[in-house]
């Protein structure tokens, strides 16, 4: 035994010996009782003196074991036992010189032992069985003492029983401790064993009922709802959802029956052969003629996909092998279909081999796909068993694919194993049968040939059926937009822009014409967690309907990535699984999902629950929009503005910052020569101008009257004044009369890394990297480096403020002396040089 075994050994032998010590107190304590009353060997006037005594004693035990009687004492019944059995030996001791009775040195003895047994138990548990032993012949030693003065024939008689009895009955009563312990221990070790395998076990039960759940909700949801839509349209002489006519609308119904059929099919497979009610139609194949017609049957159901299957087969035809045929297409589409589905799905190969092995033929099935991990390995062959959390599955499937093909191969007399060096290597199957049929348990007479119909695999149509229906995503599918009416869509329910997320296109094109017929105009479909993301930065929807397993990126990964974005945190956010599990749908919704809703969609529910969330969004732009956004120009406020800068600012690494401050040159003279109207329309369009121009995280806001603020992340000047050129060709309107009026801005840049210099001498620091340096190898608090950081905003905005001040004066070159307005004799008023740089409509940096 280890010692942690000897430990949980040794406490269970504690709880144990509780019975059995509780007993043996009972028994000394009548013993010493009995003895007291009926000894008649005592001298009389010592007799009260004993009595007293002995009661005493037997009076303490009987008082302590009624102590241990109440359950929380229990646990010091050892610590009892001991402390009794020590004042017992001592009373012993005390009145042995007075009496020569044998039951005295006996209990004596038995006192001794028990109190040998209880110290052991207590204070060393490593050394109890041997204690135990010790224990066991110390009686003999306190009765050789007791006796050893007064030998005779009836003494030594009468000692020699009082001895055997009494280590008989010391030693049985050890070895029926440690042997109760021991049987106790291993009675619950075995129970423990039981209920992990029984919690193992209902675990794997809850994950394959929703692995088939999902199996089952998804062709069922095709069908339900496809019926729906047709039962709603039953006037109408043409059925379409999606881009899908009438045909190919019962052609998908008709696949998805198939694609349960084959699910249910298969358990019930299962339940035969663990009813043990298969029986085996043994025939004589030709397996390399099979094994190409294969190949081509599975190269034609994926002529669309970036996927081909190769052949390595012998040239002649091999002779002597038989094999039932439909148990053997089980296993070997079993297999085809994982390395089809886990294989690149850039350049997807499959390899199918067959060897002529002396007595036997062997098929190996190899692919270039994500490969199995060494710690997954031997969970590969496990019913019910995936290799990844069931729910949270980029792969989906029951987990009994390869377990039942185990089982099929061990009842065709083969073996069936893999090969894998792990992840993102491909992973390699082999399958190895007998040649002849003699090891079937089936006589001659029951084997026949099978030379007709081998391009058929055993009823083409349905394998077909369920190879397409199972196979036909496994190419990759792009983001799809159909806007119908985006023009003016700003707060209009039905033009809303609507995101819907599923790796089946069925479900996407049913989900689309279910919201579609309730009147809504705009869909953006993705078919993983990966593209919905792109989609949702590059569109920005205004509800977002997702399923919940998906490859790539699953729904639950999608919706965490999601809630920790503060631009996207308050989209709403639905799920539409098959999962119906309520620990995932309580999380989800306490992450922020508006609502969980099972496959088959109920229509109704499904649009009420979309309407009533899309009107709530709508809401929350509105109060958004009228705090923080700048209603004529439709950029930020100078409040957000700056509560953006500052957020940009923290997050901040050490990355150029360039800050841009601007505004229209003369707008004064703007308003007072055309009117208030055009001047609204100038900050309209620039406005317009740095929505389009500018990137996704770059800031824009309005500063006040006709000043602008923008900050760009990344950028440094050179990029920056680049960017200000392009945007500057831009600033022109027409007015009423359809004539071209040009306006002028002038601009003032700071930067966070070129200005570094200038900086750190304001905030009095050696270097940037004193605030934005992750190791914080200048110990300065996290409270100060906030403070730092919110001065390094207000310093770039003032640097930017000087740098637009000086745009906005007229400069001279030689002497770099600014002045506010030309002088008549167009010469600089201090030098007199007439090489002067005219203000406004510049772009200057702060230096």
């Amino acid at each position: 035994m280890d010692k942690a075994k000897i430990k949980i050994f040794h406490n269970q032998l504690k709880e144990n010996t509780y019975r059995i010590t509780y007993v043996e107190l009972w028994i000394i304590s009548a013993m010493f009782f009995v003895w007291s009353v009926f000894d008649y060997y005592l001298l009389p006037l010592q007799w009260m003196k004993f009595i007293f005594v002995r009661s005493g004693v037997t009076l303490l035990i009987v008082s302590m074991l009624i102590f241990v009687s109440f359950k929380k004492f229990r646990k010091h019944i050892n610590k009892v036992c001991f402390i009794s059995n020590v004042i017992l030996i001592i009373s012993i001791a005390w009145m042995l010189p007075f009496t020569e009775n044998y039951l005295l040195a006996y209990i004596m003895g038995y006192s001794f032992t028990t109190l040998m047994s209880a110290g052991a138990i207590l204070w060393r548990p490593l050394y109890t069985r041997i204690m135990m032993v010790i224990a066991s012949i110390a009686p003999v030693i306190s009765f050789s003492i007791y006796k050893i003065h007064n030998i005779s024939t009836e003494n030594l008689i009468a000692g020699v029983f009082y001895l055997a009895t009494l280590i008989i009955f010391t030693i049985g009563m050890n070895i029926l401790r440690y042997s109760a312990a021991k049987k106790e221990y291993i009675a619950r070790t075995n129970l423990e064993t039981a209920r992990e395998e029984l919690e193992k076990l209902y675990v794997m039960k809850n994950d394959f009922i929703e692995n088939i759940t999902h199996d089952f909700r998804t062709p069922l949801m095709i069908i339900y709802n496809l019926a729906g839509i047709w039962k709603k349209k039953e006037g109408n002489n043409e059925i379409k959802v999606g881009e899908k006519d009438q045909s190919e609308v019962f052609k998908t119904i008709y696949l998805s029956s198939v694609q349960l059929k084959n699910s249910i099919d298969t358990l019930l497979e299962v339940a035969k052969m663990d009813a043990r009610g298969v029986t085996l139609n043994i025939v004589k194949l030709p397996i390399v003629d099979y094994i190409k017609n294969l190949q081509d049957f599975y190269n034609s159901a994926l002529y669309l996909s970036n996927t081909k299957i190769l052949l390595e087969i012998p040239e002649k035809e091999i002779d002597d092998f038989y094999i039932d045929k439909e148990k053997l297409e089980a296993i070997v589409n079993n297999i085809i279909s994982n390395a089809i589905k886990f294989s690149d799905k850039e350049k997807g190969i499959v390899i199918i081999k067959v060897k002529n092995l002396n007595n036997s033929v062997q098929i190996s099935i190899k692919d270039n796909g994500i490969g199995i991990s060494k710690e997954n390995q031997e969970r590969v062959f496990k019913r019910f068993e995936q290799l990844n959390n069931s729910r949270n599955l980029s792969y989906k499937g029951t987990g009994i694919g390869l377990a039942y093909s185990k089982q099929l191969t061990e009842l065709l007399i083969g073996k069936i194993w893999f090969e894998s060096e792990g992840e993102g290597k491909g992973t390699e199957f082999y399958l190895e049968f007998l040649k002849g049929y003699k090891h079937f348990p089936i006589s001659k007479e029951e084997v026949y040939n099978i030379n007709e119909a081998l391009s058929n695999i055993s009823n083409v149509e349905a394998a077909d059926n369920i190879i397409f229906a199972e196979l036909k995503d496994t190419k990759e599918n792009v983001v799809e937009t159909f806007f119908e009416d985006i023009e003016n869509s700003e707060f209009d329910l039905k033009k809303s822009k609507i995101l819907l997320i599923d790796d089946n296109a069925d479900i996407l094109n049913i989900e689309k014409t279910i919201l579609k017929n309730a009147g809504y105009k705009n869909f953006i479909l993705a078919y993983n967690g990966k593209q919905a993301l792109e989609a949702i930065y590059e569109y920005k929807p205004d509800i977002i309907i997702s399923d919940y397993n998906m490859p790539i990126m699953t729904g639950d990964l999608l919706h965490d990535e999601i809630a920790a974005k503060e631009e996207f945190s308050n989209i709403p956010f639905i799920f539409v699984s098959a999962i119906a599990d309520n620990d995932i749908m309580i999380k989800r919704k306490r992450k922020g999902a508006m609502a969980y809703l099972k496959k088959p969609l109920n229509e109704e529910e499904f649009i009420l629950n979309v309407e009533i969330f899309l009107k709530k969004y709508m809401e929350y732009l509105k109060t958004f929009k009228d705090a923080n956004i700048d209603v004529l120009t439709q950029l930020n406020n100078r409040k957000r503005t700056f509560y953006l800068l500052n957020k940009l600012i923290l997050k901040n690494k050490g990355e150029d910052l360039t800050i841009v401050f601007f505004d229209v040159d003369n707008f004064k003279q703007v308003n007072d020569l055309y009117g208030h109207e055009i001047g609204d329309k100038v900050l309209a369009t620039i406005g317009k101008t740095l929505n389009n121009n500018l990137r996704r995280d770059d800031i824009a806001g309005r500063y006040g009257g006709d000043e602008f603020l923008v900050a760009l992340p990344n950028s440094n000047s050179m990029q920056t004044i680049a960017l200000l050129e392009r945007i500057k060709k831009s600033f022109k309107i027409s007015n009423e009369k359809n004539k071209t009026i040009l306006f002028k801005c002038s601009f003032g840049i700071s930067s966070l890394k070129e200005n570094e210099d200038y900086i750190c001498n304001e905030l009095k620091l050696k270097g940037l990297n004193e605030i934005f340096d992750g190791d914080n190898l200048n110990n300065i608090t996290m409270e100060r480096k906030l403070e730092l950081k919110e001065n390094i905003v207000k310093l770039l905005f003032s640097m930017a403020d000087k740098a637009l001040y000086r745009a906005k004066k007229i400069e001279c070159n030689n002497c770099n002396y600014h002045f506010e307005n030309r002088y008549q004799s167009g010469v600089c008023p201090k030098c007199g040089s007439a090489d002067i740089k005219v203000g406004k409509n510049k772009i200057v940096q702060f230096k």
